[in-house]
Formats: C-alpha cells, structure tokens, sequence
C-alpha cells in the first residue's frame, strides 16, 4: 500500500497496477500517487504522547522481555506500583531505543490493556500512537519495516554499548504520505488481523499455563498420560 502504492482504489483494484495517476515527486526521485504528498512522520503520528498515571499506582507493566523481535504483539502485562517510565495505552506502538535492543528489532503493539487504561514500561521506549485517529497497524508496519529501522538505527547517538534514538528523530522521519482516506481503509482492513492475532495470543498464553502446571505432576508421577 506504501512502498508498491498497490492499495485497493476506488474500483478495489491496485492502484498503480490498474494504472492510478501517478506524480512525479522531486525529492524522492520516483512517481507518487496522486493526492500524495512527502511529509514527516510527525504529520500523522505523535510520538511519546503525554499520559497521567500517579506514583504507587497499580498499573499494567510492559517490560523489555515483553517486547518481541519478530511478534507485532507485546507479552502480557504484570501488575506493579508506578514509580516512573514511559506510559502508554492500549494500541500504541513501543519501540526500544537502546543498543543492542532497537537493533535487535525489539518493538511491539500494546494489546492487553483495559479501556482508557495507562500502562507503563521503560524508560527506553519510545511511544508512537496516530496523531488525528488511531493507527496501530499503520505504526506497527512502518515501525517494523526495512525502510524505517535502517534509518532509526542510523540516528542512534552515545557512547559504545549506550547508544540511544532520540523520539525527535522518529518525528522527522519523512516518508510519502496518503490522504486519510487510504489510512482509515488499511486499519480497517487490518482490524480483523490484528484481533485475531489478539485471541491467538490468548490462547497460547492459556496453553502454557496448563503446560506448567501439568509437566511438574507429569514428571513426578502424579499424572500419567494416556494412549
């Protein structure tokens, strides 16, 4: 839909397949869709949004290992005492901004939280969330994709083993930007995803639990397995 601008026109057929007007654009040295324009990433997304959540306050807490370098999808959730670190909601994007972690590819969308629920997590996130109206898909593709993370990498600043993104940096990343339209119609279409990737979750989660407390009783004996 971005890369290829093959995103279903007003026909549902690809756009520049099905041979959409396209622009040439000066900057990118490449044609456009028509309507597009180049912008930074800032135009529709923000970056840490500000959040409320009060010291010793019993919160859901995202920690580091909960990120995934492959996975779209947080870990779950524990629960512990506000105390400081970046807050979030539910559908937000984290991106680790530490060496090797942002290297490694740790980034993931925030699932399990409540409605109007504030998470917390480290300090070494970066938080992104669409801007005008939700965009977990969008935030979690572009997020994930070989376009963007070269260049988050490629913007990391420090010494040796402590090199950091700075979120400004995210902001200004500049990338070719549709109407709204096209953006409302990819998370619509991507809703169903990510829901089912959500109860897949769930289940597996479940599946591990029973794991854990059967395989004790299995290797003392306690249980046995039938043929």
């Amino acid at each position: 839909w971005f890369v290829q601008f093959d995103f279903p026109d007003e026909n549902g057929k690809p756009y520049k397949s099905s041979g959409g007007k396209m622009v040439w654009n000066e900057e990118l040295k490449r044609e456009l869709p028509e309507g597009w324009r180049i912008g930074k990433l800032s135009d529709i997304i923000q970056a840490n949004p500000t959040e409320k959540l009060g010291k010793g306050v019993d919160a859901p807490y995202i920690a580091m290992e909960a990120l995934s370098t492959t996975n779209y999808l947080t870990g779950a959730p524990a629960r512990k005492k506000y105390a400081g670190g970046m807050k979030f909601r539910n559908m937000d994007v984290l991106i680790a901004r530490i060496t090797p972690c942002l290297e490694n590819g740790k980034t993931a969308l925030v699932h399990d939280l409540n409605v109007n629920e504030v998470g917390f997590g480290s300090t070494e996130y970066i938080v992104i969330r669409g801007k005008h109206f939700p965009l977990p898909l969008f935030c979690i593709t572009l997020a994930r994709s070989p376009e963007f993370r070269p260049y988050a990498i490629s913007k990391m600043t420090g010494t040796s083993g402590r090199r950091r993104l700075d979120y400004k940096d995210v902001e200004t990343y500049r990338l070719p930007i549709p109407p709204d339209e096209v953006l409302r119609r990819f998370e619509s279409w991507g809703n169903p995803v990510l829901e089912k990737m959500h109860q897949q979750h769930i289940q597996s989660r479940a599946l591990e639990k029973q794991r854990d407390f059967l395989l004790p009783l299995l290797m003392n004996g306690q249980v046995q397995l039938r043929q």
